[in-house]
């Protein structure tokens, strides 16, 4: 019996069909990668906004002279012994703040009076409020951060929401 020559794959095609399928596994790999970080990033986005509007909330419902007992500057970080500010305001607020460094990984809340909480020089929040004398007309500010895994170091140190909170006086 006669074979022919064209019957058949050579092992340089079968080569070569076996390396373009490995780099659109890789491909897709690499996508899904991707996809998961987004993912969690849009996650810790999402649970972040919810604590500074219930925040929000909360200081929008206490009376003036409840949120003049609020310090210039409360600050809630990974330890929970520091997140036993001061708040004389509301057992509510303290626990909503003490929630931010359990719910977030590295989590970190600042309460404070600010009228700029973005850094023009650094174009990014920042976790330092105002420091003048008229800080009790300023608006209330939250600002949360946490840590992400795939974030430059220069942003790492930075707040990754800032709400500034309209109040009713």
């Amino acid at each position: 019996m006669k074979v022919s020559a064209s019957e058949g794959f050579s092992l340089i095609e079968v080569l070569v069909a076996i390396f373009v399928l490995s780099v659109g596994i890789l491909a897709a790999s690499g996508l899904y990668l991707t996809a998961l970080q987004t993912a969690q990033h849009s996650k810790m986005q999402t649970q972040a906004t919810h604590l500074a509007v219930e925040i929000a909330e909360v200081i929008r419902m206490l009376s003036p002279s409840e949120r003049t007992r609020i310090s210039s500057r409360e600050t809630c970080k990974d330890d929970t012994t520091a997140c036993n500010m001061q708040v004389g305001a509301s057992v509510e607020l303290a626990a909503l703040l003490q929630r931010v460094p359990r719910d977030l990984p590295g989590g970190q809340v600042v309460l404070c009076r600010d009228d700029t909480p973005w850094d023009t020089g650094r174009a990014s929040l920042r976790w330092e409020c105002a420091s003048d004398t008229s800080t009790h007309l300023l608006p209330f500010v939250v600002k949360i951060g946490w840590h992400q895994k795939d974030r430059r170091a220069a942003d790492e140190g930075a707040p990754r929401i800032a709400l500034q909170i309209a109040t009713v006086q």
